[in-house]
């Protein structure tokens, strides 16, 4: 126990230089490039920022709609007891809780 504590004390001794030194560096830094440490980024940054602003802008991600047929929503409980009665009623129930994760649009 007393190790430990050897180590503790000096541990904690060590993070309040490291705390005092780490606020004194950060005072001398001015108030409005603190967020921004970095002035100028690199070509790569940019042109990776225009693709990603062109693809947010003008691809859509998801599946448009009519591509891939749906089946209608089952109308059954997928809570219900009789979900697991047949293999029909298994894929019916696991349908029917996609239907419940999956938004409407």
């Amino acid at each position: 126990l007393e190790t430990v504590q050897q180590a503790y004390n000096s541990l904690r001794v060590e993070f309040k230089a490291l705390k005092k030194d780490y606020l004194t560096l950060s005072a001398t830094v001015p108030a409005r490039s603190r967020n921004r440490v970095l002035k100028k980024t690199s070509a790569l940054d940019t042109k990776i920022t225009a693709e990603g602003k062109k693809y947010t802008l003008f691809y859509h991600f998801w599946v448009i709609p009519g591509v891939f047929p749906t089946t209608p929503q089952p109308d059954n409980d997928p809570r219900s007891p009789t979900r697991w009665a047949s293999p029909e009623a298994k894929l019916n129930g696991a349908m029917a809780e996609l239907y419940q994760c999956v938004s409407k649009d």
